[in-house]
């Protein structure tokens, strides 16, 4: 089992971001919105897609700087 892991935004308590299994069952970053007390349908962070799990997000107070890590040849730390 793959431990997913979720960010709620530090100035917010609207929006959520977390890793889940994409279609491939590759982990992948998603975001959510709470809207009217119901978090919306998770939206897929396609920016960030690549052939890499991705996991472990942790979004700054600014609001804008996502920190994440990725499996894969170049990425650092051994995930």
């Amino acid at each position: 089992m793959k431990t997913v892991v979720r960010s709620i935004c530090p100035n917010w308590d609207n929006k959520i971001y977390f890793a889940q299994p994409d279609e491939n069952k590759y982990l992948r970053l998603f975001t959510s919105d709470l809207v009217g007390g119901q978090w919306t349908a998770p939206h897929k962070l396609d920016e960030l897609d690549g052939d890499d799990a991705q996991n472990y997000p942790f979004m700054l107070s600014d609001g804008i700087t996502l920190y994440y890590a990725a499996q894969g040849e170049e990425s650092i730390g051994g995930y």
